[in-house]
């Protein structure tokens, strides 16, 4: 699979899962803020904590999109964790807005992160 091949696999009938891109940011700040209020965040902060993230390690996410509108109402990701790293270890998380939730969103979004590697995760 090569890195910028689009993963994109049907959840449910309303939800489709994709490789995160640099558009969803501020998407996937919105969903954090919903599930951590006490502790908001903002697009630039991740797109700074991406940029600071060594290339040689990991770090991969999906969004949960539902296709007739394009909204992102979850995702997840997969990440070497630089300071305890092992080759075939990883950090993961799974973070659905809670107006979604139990929909059948977090599922596939956490099953894309562990499969969907393309740098050699659980999949290889």
């Amino acid at each position: 699979m090569q890195r910028n091949e689009t993963i994109q696999r049907q959840a449910s009938s309303a939800i489709t899962i994709r490789l995160f891109g640099t558009r969803d940011y501020e998407a996937i700040a919105a969903v954090n803020n919903a599930v951590f209020p006490d502790r908001p965040g903002t697009a630039e902060e991740w797109r700074y904590e991406d940029a600071r993230f060594e290339k040689r390690y990991v770090n991969e996410r999906y969004v949960a999109e539902r296709p007739d509108t394009g909204e992102i109402v979850g995702f997840g990701g997969l990440w070497h964790v630089p300071w305890a790293f092992h080759p075939r270890k990883f950090g993961m998380e799974v973070r659905v807005r809670p107006d979604a939730r139990r929909r059948g969103t977090g599922t596939p979004c956490g099953g894309a992160s562990k499969r969907g590697s393309v740098r050699g995760g659980p999949s290889r």
